[in-house]
């Protein structure tokens, strides 16, 4: 065979064998080309084929970091960065990933989740002292307070059942919700019914916190009845499966459950069926997002007000590391939905997280003009208040669609608590912007909120 054949094969044999990552110089063996006659004892002292192979040596090196050399040469920049791909997605897979998808919820006794049957009769279904029951942040006037318990011993409360919104793949699950009517002062005689709000709590919260029980009697207040729902997995709810954070694969579908149940009233325990276009929705951060969700997927919903709205989980995991750990850290974790700290949650969750999304589900709404609400803290380090004015964005640029009735944006704090806490920091402000967007939504003369006979709650 040619020399230049030889020397070829040679090389190819050195490379197998991992040479040119795992070998020194010294111990890769010397191949000088034989001369024409493949016998002959003696070659020449000089090499002729000597530069021929230096330059074939050094055109292959070029391509050294392959799938083979890249695991043996620890030092090369491919290895690093497959090391540092491995270690991330480590990290989110048995870090970031638990802290979005388990349900951390706590139970025991004095928890503020109030669903510890030890101490909160609201736990096991029943209503008295439904506002002493709840744990607020401690910022919170005693007007506000006085005025829940007011209303609440003067009206009735319900716990109600029903099913989510059965579709195709999804389990349905049997879920549980206060039912908490409007005050009849605040309903015009003419009307048999008052207009009906689906409450949406947010992520491993529940129906009985402050931040959706301060709304729903805001809104029972001015004469808007209230649903006050438990997600699945949560507090007197019924249980799935797989027992973990859902987002946009079945919380749309409960909400949805919501808001059949509300509209159709099957149990005859809510004073009748109502046309479609009087139950609306109220959520707080994911449930902000479970409600936009919903609001696109069901086009007969006519409005929804989103307190600290967010995109969803990613965006809610980005903004929660940032303000943890620095952008440092947010930038090298989650700098977009392809890295492998996220690759890593969405392999870990049991459902598909993102399913339904409000940037899948909104554009498809109808062009009616359907009414929403806002509010947001500029200071929020658990939802980003960017969120909010992207999807304030959205709606100027979706006008047919959608239309922006009330907008409330404040700049607040709470002893430390940062998250949903406008209604508690600027109570009056907020009961105001309810009432704009409810009744922009229900087609209704604000003047029926009566707010200047409602008690301050400053």
């Amino acid at each position: 065979q040619s020399p230049s054949i030889l020397l070829a094969a040679a090389l190819k044999r050195e490379r197998a064998m991992g040479a040119h990552c795992c070998s020194s110089k010294s111990d890769r063996p010397v191949y000088l080309a034989a001369s024409t006659s493949a016998l002959d004892e003696s070659p020449p002292l000089v090499n002729p084929y000597a530069e021929a192979a230096q330059a074939y040596e050094k055109r292959e090196r070029r391509g050294w970091c392959t799938a083979q050399g890249c695991c043996c040469c620890l030092g090369s920049v491919c290895c690093c960065f497959g090391i540092l791909w491995v270690a991330v997605l480590i990290v989110g897979y048995f870090v970031l990933a638990p802290q979005l998808l388990d349900l951390n919820i706590p139970q025991v006794r004095g928890a503020e989740s109030s669903c510890d049957p030890a101490v909160s009769p609201q736990a096991i279904g029943q209503a008295q002292n439904l506002t002493q029951q709840v744990w607020f942040p401690g910022c919170q006037s005693r007007n506000l307070v006085s005025s829940m318990e007011a209303l609440q011993a003067a009206l009735t409360a319900k716990l109600v059942s029903f099913k989510s919104r059965n579709r195709e793949g999804h389990e349905q699950v049997e879920l549980s919700a206060w039912w908490l009517p409007a005050d009849p002062a605040r309903v015009p005689k003419e009307n048999k019914t008052a207009p009906r709000v689906v409450v949406q709590h947010g992520f491993t919260s529940n129906a009985n916190k402050y931040r959706t029980m301060v709304a729903a009697y805001m809104l029972r207040s001015m004469g808007f009845s209230v649903l006050v729902v438990n997600l699945r997995d949560h507090c007197t709810s019924g249980s799935s499966s797989y027992k973990s954070t859902g987002w946009g694969y079945d919380y749309p579908l409960d909400t949805l459950g919501a808001w059949d149940y509300a509209v159709q009233d099957p149990d005859g325990i809510l004073g009748g069926e109502v046309p479609a276009n009087q139950v609306a929705l109220w959520g707080c951060s994911m449930g902000a997002f479970v409600s936009a969700t919903a609001l696109g997927m069901e086009a007969d919903i006519p409005g929804a007000f989103l307190d600290s709205f967010v995109w969803g989980p990613f965006t809610a995991s980005e903004w929660g590391l940032r303000n943890m750990f620095g952008q440092f850290a947010s930038a090298l974790l989650l700098p977009g939905t392809w890295a492998p700290a996220w690759v890593a949650v969405l392999l870990r969750g049991k459902v598909d997280l993102t399913l339904n999304t409000p940037d899948k589900t909104l554009p498809k709404g109808p062009p009616s003009g359907r009414k929403i609400g806002m509010s947001a803290n500029k200071g929020d380090k658990t939802t980003p208040f960017a969120d909010t004015l992207s999807l304030q964005d959205f709606i100027k640029k979706s006008s047919t669609q959608y239309s922006l009735a009330a907008n409330l944006l404040v700049d607040t704090d709470c002893n430390g608590t940062h998250h949903v806490i406008a209604h508690v920091t600027n109570p009056n402000e907020y009961r105001s912007s309810l009432c704009d967007w409810a009744s922009a939504t229900f087609n209704r003369d604000p003047s029926l909120c009566a707010l200047l006979e409602l008690p301050s709650l400053q």
